[in-house]
This record gives structure tokens, C-alpha cells and sequence, in this order.
């Protein structure tokens, strides 16, 4: 007959540090399974201890992800910050090109109006010097 090998001991790592808990065995009738998500892998299957003992494991889990959850927390602040800096200095280059805009077109217009002033002078020392001829 084929001996049934236990299964590996359950292991969670992340950036906050890892937990690991070896499961018995072979699950007995007096003890359930929990099923603990792997968010897209197939999920991993945890033995407590038999019903009405403290699951401790379950409890580190909790404290893993609270501060797992604090963390999220942080992170989502600080990149809320840094979207707050960056949208503000998006606005201040808008302004700055506005401005620069406007300025490109004052002084393209002035030039206009100092090319027209100078064709107009042109024309009159053209018809001057006809006159004085």
C-alpha cells in the first residue's frame, strides 16, 4: 500500500517578516479544516487543533495582517501625498506655460506692429527722396 506523505508545513512570507506552521499529518475527525487564501494560487488547507482549543496560529495571522493592513495604510498615504505634489507642481508648470504663451504672443505681436512701422518708414523715405530729386 502507498504511504501518504504529511503535507509541507505551511509558510507566509511578505514584507513584514513570514509565519510558518506545520500542519499534522493527516487531518483527524475531531479536528476541522480552514482554507486560507493565496489570492490566485490554489489555496492552502491549515489543521487547527481540535474544536474550543485557542488557535494561536489563526492569531498571528490576524497580527500579521494588521500590520500587513498598516502598512497598506502607509503606503496609500504616502502615495497620496506624493500625487498631492506632484498634481500641485503639474498645475505650477500649466501657469508657468500660460504665462510663457502669453509672452511669446505679446512679443510676436509687437514685432508685427515694429515691422509694419518700419515698412511705413520705408515708404516715406522712398517718397521723400522722389520729392528732393
Amino acid at each position: 500500500a502507498l504511504q501518504q506523505q504529511p503535507p509541507p508545513p505551511l509558510r507566509l512570507e511578505g514584507d513584514l517578516g513570514s509565519l510558518s506552521f506545520d500542519a499534522p499529518p493527516s487531518p483527524s475527525a475531531d479536528k476541522k479544516q480552514i482554507l486560507l487564501p493565496d489570492f490566485g494560487s490554489a489555496p492552502s488547507v491549515l489543521t487547527t487543533q481540535p474544536a474550543g482549543q485557542p488557535v494561536e496560529h489563526l492569531e498571528a495571522l490576524v497580527e500579521a495582517e494588521k500590520r500587513l493592513a498598516k502598512r497598506l495604510r502607509q503606503d496609500t498615504e504616502e502615495l497620496n501625498q506624493e500625487l498631492l505634489r506632484l498634481e500641485e507642481a503639474c498645475r505650477k508648470e500649466e501657469r508657468e506655460t500660460a504665462r510663457d504663451t502669453e509672452e511669446v504672443e505679446r512679443v510676436q505681436s509687437e514685432r508685427q506692429h515694429l515691422q509694419m512701422q518700419l515698412e511705413e518708414s520705408q515708404r516715406q523715405l522712398v517718397q521723400l527722396r522722389h520729392e528732393h530729386e
